[in-house]
């Protein structure tokens, strides 16, 4: 109503002198949006569409109100938690102000928003994604059309409403507060079989290993995640990440020996211990050889 008021005060001639600016968020359809929307559509007004601060802008942003040594780390997790947008900046920064340890937690007011903002986004385009917040890193033009089953062309329009919403940016989401959000927007069954989709995908096309592991262990599908662990392993060791491919091995072996396939877990733990004897570090190989023991039972494995 109050809305309603303004847009009919514009229009008198008493009040001829003054300048009027409204104000709105990209992805809002609500009446009141709608309403500014008519509004910027009369040809003597004047739209201005603010993009998100760059770095550069956001670290200025920040030294003008904090004054202390460790502003500029500060506004890199600014950066990659809430983007450019200076509202959810400043709330962060006000949150953490507040708690005395100048940790950037994202307020539960932010993130109200932004599950709002998501839901006003058309059916096609929150389809889309949903799907790059469940690939992630993996996301392409290519997974896209594989999982929706859609044609480029039809992937376009969903496509460029997420760019223009700035959820999206090329084929990555703009910041983490947006992908949380899409993330937390798909019920646990669908993002279950969504994972086990995007592994697939991966996998026929050669993928990395590591994260087809990881998208088949989301998915729960732990059998078909023990190959690509294995792997994820070999390519570890061979770059001498020692570290890592232990842990792959012993999440691999874990899982056959879970399954009952215990011949099958030794094998992975033996070569888990060859791998950490020669790059160590040496209680990670305990564990490995403390885990192989009990399941030597045959000559050769004793």
């Amino acid at each position: 109503a109050s809305l309603d008021l303004l847009l009919e005060t514009i229009d008198c001639t008493v009040l001829g002198d003054v300048r009027w600016a409204f104000g709105s968020r990209p992805a809002e359809s609500t009446a009141a949006a709608q309403s500014l929307a008519r509004f910027g559509d009369r040809s003597r007004a004047v739209q201005v569409r603010l993009a998100p601060f760059d770095v550069v802008t956001l670290e200025a942003f920040v030294e003008s109100l904090l004054v202390f040594e460790d502003w500029k780390p500060l506004a890199a997790k600014l950066m990659r938690r809430v983007g450019g947008n200076p509202m959810f900046a400043l709330e962060a920064l006000r949150q953490a102000h507040a708690s005395g340890a100048m940790r950037i937690d994202v307020p539960a007011r932010v993130l109200e928003l932004m599950d709002r903002r998501l839901s006003t986004i058309p059916e096609p385009a929150l389809a889309l994604a949903r799907i790059a917040a469940i690939a992630r890193d993996d996301f392409s033009p290519e997974l896209a059309e594989a999982v929706s089953g859609l044609s480029p062309l039809a992937l376009a329009s969903p496509w460029h409403e997420l760019e223009a919403a700035n959820v999206l940016v090329g084929d990555a989401f703009t910041h983490d507060l947006v992908y949380e959000a899409a993330v937390r927007s798909v019920p646990a069954s669908i993002a279950r079989r969504l994972h086990a989709t995007v592994a697939d995908f991966l996998e026929r096309r050669a993928g990395e290993p590591a994260p087809i592991a990881q998208h088949y262990l989301d998915a729960g599908c732990e059998a078909k995640a023990v190959p690509h662990l294995v792997s994820a392993a070999r390519r570890a060791w061979a770059v001498g990440r020692g570290t890592e491919a232990g842990a792959f091995f012993l999440r691999a072996a874990e899982i056959e020996r879970t399954a009952g396939r215990s011949d099958s877990a030794f094998d992975i733990l033996f070569e888990g211990a060859d791998a950490l004897s020669d790059l160590g570090p040496i209680d990670l190989l305990e564990r490995v050889v403390e885990m192989a023991r009990p399941m030597a039972k045959s000559a050769p494995q004793l």
